[in-house]
């Protein structure tokens, strides 16, 4: 009879001698392919001044040293290769620079609703459902580009937008708006350029592609949260009453949105003045002279609001809410801190 002693000795053997085996295939095939890259010229060791050499002796042992690999990368990336990462920002990193901003849409993850999450529906019901529209959602655009020529997605894309000077002049009041917002933003040397602009229209001709002209100034308000207003920081000796302005910018002409923030007496009053400027600096004013409790108030209303409505903007007769909501969170800032940022740690 064999003891159970014996017996675990023998199986421990021979896990030894398996995992032995792999480490020696594995091991050869890391000498192989190192062997490679050295007769290739792509293998490098530092020398003992510390510079980098490819030159190695005829039956040199790649096995003891520290080695370096050259490599190539394509001087053009493929049209399908789309790198996506997050970044944490808080008080122990470096902002990002403005060309850095430029070139991003900045998407913030700060919402919390654990009611919401203790009643998530993850039935399989729900989540098809959920499927089926995102699926939908990419047949539309599928089929806006089938008949478009090029050899890629980006490269259909921006094809289609060559006609932008027109889809432009058909939406004035968004084009208006921005104008509107960028000479507010140069006041302050924080107003963004043409890449930024031709971006933003880019992204609400796309938009209506899928989800059609009716939600538009939806598409616009994530453009000005996303890519507009993450240059905005500084001390309010900077900043001065810029965020005040811009506030008036999106309530002009935002009669809803005006009353919900202002109440109905004011926005009554506002509503009654014919000159868009002056109904501007009006607002402007009214904004100005807020105090702490007063932006907390608003913001709270702003919060009720934003829960009630979906992705599309479909369910809400307010408009830039999201923008509206983050100017005001910087304004409660800048107040109790005398400075503020986009970015809330």
């Amino acid at each position: 009879a064999v003891s159970y002693t014996e017996e675990k000795e023998e199986k421990e053997e021979e896990e030894n001698k398996k995992g032995k085996k792999e480490d020696e295939c594995k091991n050869d095939w890391k000498k192989k392919w190192l062997e490679e890259l050295k007769q290739e010229g792509k293998l490098y060791k530092e020398t003992d001044n510390g510079d980098l050499t490819n030159n190695f002796q005829e039956n040199e042992s790649l096995e003891t040293s520290t080695y370096y690999i050259n490599l190539e990368f394509p001087e053009r990336l493929p049209s399908n290769l789309i790198v996506i990462g997050t970044v944490n920002m808080d008080e122990t990193t470096y902002a990002f620079s403005p060309k850095v901003l430029d070139r991003a849409n900045t998407i913030e993850f700060v919402s919390v609703d654990l009611e919401g999450f203790k009643n998530f529906d993850s039935s399989e019901k729900q989540n098809g459902k959920l499927k089926e529209e995102m699926k939908e959602n990419f047949i539309k655009l599928e089929e806006k580009l089938k008949d478009i020529e090029g050899d890629s997605l980006r490269e259909k894309l921006w094809k289609k937008v060559k006609d932008k000077e027109k889809f432009i002049e058909e939406h004035s009041n968004e084009d208006k708006l921005l104008i509107a917002i960028n000479k507010t933003l140069a006041k302050r040397n924080f107003h963004f350029g043409y890449r930024t602009y031709q971006e933003i229209w880019f992204y609400l001709y796309w938009w209506k592609q899928v989800f059609g002209d009716e939600n538009l100034d939806t598409a616009l308000d994530f453009q000005i949260l996303q890519k507009i207003l993450p240059k905005i920081n500084g001390s309010s000796e900077r900043i001065g009453n810029l965020l005040d302005e811009l506030i008036a910018e999106l309530l002009v002409n935002n009669a809803s949105t005006l009353e919900l923030i202002l109440g109905g007496k004011n926005s009554g009053d506002i509503e009654n003045i014919k000159d868009e400027s002056k109904a501007i600096e009006a607002i402007k004013d009214k904004i100005g002279n807020m105090d702490d409790n007063d932006v907390k108030d608003r913001i709270n209303k702003l919060c009720e609001e934003l829960k009630n409505i979906d992705f599309q903007g479909t369910k809400n007769q307010y408009k830039y809410l999201r923008s509206l909501y983050k100017l005001l969170r910087m304004k409660e800032r800048l107040i109790k801190f005398d400075t503020t940022s986009f970015y809330e740690y």
